[in-house]
């Protein structure tokens, strides 16, 4: 995702706060499905390697599940 996304869409934001012109819903779709793939990618072969154990959480596939279960809530 390009870092402008971090300014225009934090945690409160508003399309009034907007300084520049966004993204069209299309390309942001596109980007958000670029995003899982790449994500897959990341993490194929490393989804049992431990972490600092956080909120229970000790493998990076204990993480990316507990960010699942927090989307769908």
């Amino acid at each position: 995702m390009p870092l402008s996304y971090l300014s225009m869409f934090p945690a409160g934001s508003k399309p009034e706060d907007w300084m520049e012109q966004p993204p069209l819903m299309a390309k942001l779709i596109d980007q958000l499905e670029e995003q899982v793939v790449f994500i897959e990618q990341a993490c194929k072969g490393h989804l049992d390697e431990p972490l600092k154990t956080f909120l229970g959480m000790k493998t990076i596939g204990d993480f990316v599940i507990f960010n699942q279960d927090a989307i769908l809530l």
